[in-house]
């Protein structure tokens, strides 16, 4: 069963446009079980919003550079919503990354530490839509569509990502702790689909205590798990073009990405 939540507008940055509503999410046992509350039962206030319409959205967050290898910009055209999105790609040059290395990285950074509203204090929950494009992955290989920190410095030494791996399915990694892959609940009869856009949900919770995440793809849930080494912060995220240095080929765009901060309406 899925409901759809009404998002609070209290927005304090000119980044932040309308709320949209949040589609259903398919809810099973486990978010139960991991402290996850239905969304009829939370109020979603808006932390931050993009759609890449405006340059300064992204002023002040760090950017990846650009190299021989990886590739990425804001351009216009192609776009889920409006008329601009982020476009990461690998170039076929073989090697790894000189800078931020040796994985490939293609994209500007969301650091909310650095702007007036600050952090997102956990549960938050954020939503964005990606698409991904000429990507063929070899047994042990990745692709990186969010990294999620609890960390507001350069080191982002605790983090928790969405990825779709060679095994075909989207997946939580990171969990419930740095390095790890345990996860409470994975479907893995659901592939992530390539050429179209995917409209992907996270809960992230970084509690110190009961920690928890779960992703939906297109409001099917496919993967939670607890969390530790949280201190109830989310500080800094990316989206866009991460990806180990044995990949050679593939595209993935970004649009309408929004961090909600979440609170319990009702028990």
């Amino acid at each position: 069963m899925g409901l759809t939540a009404v998002v609070g507008a209290a927005c304090a940055v000119a980044a932040c446009g309308p709320p949209p509503q949040v589609a259903p999410l398919e809810r099973r046992p486990v978010l139960d079980a991991l402290g996850i509350p239905p969304l009829d039962h939370v109020r979603l206030t808006t932390v931050y919003a993009t759609g890449f319409e405006k340059d300064s959205d992204l002023a002040g967050f760090y950017v990846t550079p650009q190299s021989a290898m990886t590739r990425h910009e804001v351009r216009t055209g192609n776009a889920h919503a409006g008329q601009r999105v982020h476009v990461g790609w690998l170039t076929g040059v073989t090697g790894t990354e000189l800078v931020d290395g040796p994985n490939h990285r293609g994209y500007p950074t969301i650091q909310l530490q650095k702007r007036p509203v600050g952090k997102c204090t956990t549960p938050c929950l954020i939503e964005f839509w990606a698409r991904l494009d000429d990507v063929t992955l070899q047994r042990g290989e990745w692709f990186s569509l969010a990294t999620f920190s609890a960390d507001a410095s350069d080191g982002w030494t605790r983090v928790v990502t969405v990825n779709v791996g060679w095994e075909g399915w989207l997946h939580l990694f990171h969990v419930p702790d740095q390095g790890v892959g345990d996860r409470e609940f994975q479907r893995t009869d659901l592939p992530f689909p390539r050429g179209k856009w995917v409209r992907i949900t996270t809960w992230m919770d970084f509690d110190p205590d009961h920690g928890a995440a779960a992703v939906w793809q297109d409001g099917v849930l496919l993967s939670a798990a607890h969390v530790n080494g949280g201190d109830g912060s989310l500080y800094q995220m990316h989206f866009g073009l991460y990806a180990p240095p044995s990949l050679t080929s593939g595209t993935v765009a970004n649009d309408d990405i929004a961090v909600y901060q979440a609170r319990k309406t009702q028990t």
